[in-house]
């Protein structure tokens, strides 16, 4: 959503990916995940680090882990900084709802207990998301040096229709002239979309990270 002007009434600042406070738990390390039909233990890292170029989702992330008691008065929140694109969270079997935007935060005050923790994040993303072709044409514009080429050659026939008078091979000539530049044409440009494709950031996917409990 963009705003232009001031914001309506009612409406919160933006807010930061992580914020200041006490932190109570950093989620670091190693991670359950069960990923593409496998399950893989492994810190956390893109989907495409772990063999699965054209995985979609869901993902779904498990940790167990140790938190200290909140200071009084204080709200618990758990707070993701990168996720592609779309996380929801279950904290002791409690079900929080889904973010598919940053802030990725959660208020889980009536979630978090003192000592032993069971965390799950489900995580999904889309192949549009994914960079989809890789940035360049899609495959329909393969048939393109085909088409041009096709084109030349019937440039170079109509070529040799308006000179009846011509020796064949003179009246060849221009057919051949126009084929070549179609096919020329048609290599110029498949080597700007390979140029396109390979120009293209690689896909990002999955949760990445940092991930921590902060009470404030």
């Amino acid at each position: 959503m963009v705003v232009v002007g001031p914001l309506p009434s009612g409406v919160a600042a933006p807010e930061p990916s992580l914020v200041s406070g006490n932190t109570l738990a950093e989620l670091g390390g190693e991670w359950t995940v069960d990923l593409n039909g496998k399950q893989v233990t492994t810190p956390l890292k893109a989907w495409e680090e772990l063999g699965t170029a054209s995985f979609a989702g869901p993902a779904t992330y498990r940790k167990q882990f140790t938190a200290t008691a909140a200071p009084a008065g204080k709200r618990v929140f758990l707070e993701m900084a990168d996720v592609h694109e779309y996380a929801r969270v279950k904290l002791n079997g409690k079900e929080l709802e889904g973010h598919a935007w940053p802030p990725y935060r959660w208020d889980v005050t009536n979630a978090v207990k003192a000592g032993s923790n069971d965390l799950e994040v489900e995580v999904r993303t889309t192949a549009g998301g994914r960079g989809g072709f890789g940035g360049g044409a899609p495959p329909a514009a393969a048939a393109a040096p085909g088409a041009a080429g096709a084109a030349g050659a019937a440039g170079g026939r109509g070529g040799r229709g308006g000179r009846g008078q011509a020796a064949p091979g003179a009246a060849g000539a221009p057919g051949a002239g126009a084929a070549g530049a179609g096919g020329q044409a048609a290599m110029i440009g498949t080597g700007a979309s390979a140029r396109g494709r390979g120009s293209a950031p690689p896909p990002t996917s999955g949760l990445l990270g940092p991930v921590r409990l902060v009470a404030r």
